[in-house]
């Protein structure tokens, strides 16, 4: 086929139908490929035309470069920005590569909302698997853009990755802290519990080498902290239901409950926040010192007054003390004595006095 002086070598593939080169171009197929040619305005001399059924060009061949809105090769499929096997991309089960304006990505998918890909977009970019929910990911890793700033879009199952942290709904873990929560309660387990901020319930080291911290020696080795607000609404721990066992060689170190108590018949209750060891002090006459119903059974307390004045123990609601067979409302001691009451039942108490009188006293 000759143009404007020049030979060229045309080859033309309709469906189902190959055509040699050599066609005279002054017969009717010839005019008929001379119109593709002239639609192509190719520069090279040789080059491989396919039409589609209806005669239009769609595919060029020239000088080892394939130019075409659509082909087929074997089983994958190419239109002019994509390369896909099985269904077209995202309408049944397939696999493609994307080189849409804004949108380029690998990608293997059942439909349109089960997938995974590969992707970089304009707003994000990373590795994505959509399991029915395009807006929750199963697994997400890359960035976002947000607000003109890049942020990290990490995601696995449940769990979001931010920086040193792996984020749940209840659970987030770092590199030195596991925190969790619990219907608005917060619990933090790690290298050194921070005490002092805002109150909230922590429990901390899993050490067995010491350090000062929270009013322990650094000469102490502690294998477990824990530490709570200071208030009768906070537990550092709490043993809701079984056996605390304590071996022979354990034993509990308690606080000390000082109460101060002045005027007439001053009154404090006890309760279960409070510590085994109260000690009264103050000029208060006869103090009350009442014990709040509903403690648990075989809680006791210690009490002794500084000042050696009198006080009564009271019990409260339908508990009572019983001696010799009989209940009563309160024990009376003189001040002198140690007093230890301790609760046996549900709604027993029992009492009894330490002597001081046989307890000597001197002055080196």
């Amino acid at each position: 086929m000759s143009r404007g002086g020049n030979i060229y070598q045309v080859k033309v593939q309709r469906p189902n139908e190959f055509v040699p080169a050599g066609i005279d171009p002054d017969s009717e197929i010839g005019e008929r490929y001379w119109e593709i040619f002239n639609k192509l305005s190719p520069s090279v001399t040789n080059f491989l035309v396919i039409v589609d059924e209806d005669g239009k060009p769609q595919t060029l061949l020239s000088g080892g470069r394939i130019q075409a809105r659509f082909l087929n090769i074997g089983s994958l499929n190419m239109g002019e920005t994509r390369l896909w096997g099985g269904a077209e991309p995202m309408k049944g089960k397939g696999l493609a590569l994307v080189n849409d304006p804004g949108d380029r990505k690998f990608v293997v998918y059942n439909d349109s909302t089960h997938y995974v890909e590969m992707f970089q977009r304009e707003n994000e970019w990373g590795l994505k698997g959509i399991d029915g929910n395009i807006n929750k990911p199963i697994f997400s890793l890359g960035r976002k853009l947000d607000k003109g700033v890049w942020k990290d879009n990490n995601v696995i199952g449940p769990f979001t990755i931010e920086n040193m942290w792996l984020r749940g709904t209840n659970l987030h873990l770092s590199g030195g802290q596991l925190n969790y929560s619990y219907d608005g309660h917060q619990v933090f387990v790690g290298s050194h519990p921070d005490m002092s901020t805002g109150g909230g319930v922590k429990l901390g080291t899993f050490m067995l080498s010491g350090g000062g911290y929270g009013g322990i020696s650094s000469l102490k080795n502690v294998a477990l902290i824990v530490s709570a607000p200071n208030d009768d609404n906070s537990y550092a721990m709490a043993v809701t239901q079984g056996m605390l066992k304590l071996f022979g060689n354990s034993s509990i170190v308690p606080g000390v409950f000082r109460a101060s108590m002045t005027g007439s018949n001053p009154g404090i209750t006890l309760g279960n926040e409070h510590p085994n060891v109260i000690c009264l002090h103050g000029t208060g006459d006869r103090k009350k010192v009442s014990l709040y119903a509903g403690m648990q059974i075989g809680k006791c307390f210690f009490i002794t007054s500084e000042d050696s004045q009198g006080f009564d123990i009271l019990c409260s609601g339908s508990e009572r003390f019983y001696r010799n067979g009989k209940a009563y409302l309160a024990v009376q001691s003189s001040g002198q004595d140690t007093v230890l009451v301790m609760k046996v039942d549900t709604y027993r108490w029992t009492a009894c006095q330490l002597p001081v009188n046989w307890l000597g006293t001197w002055n080196p």
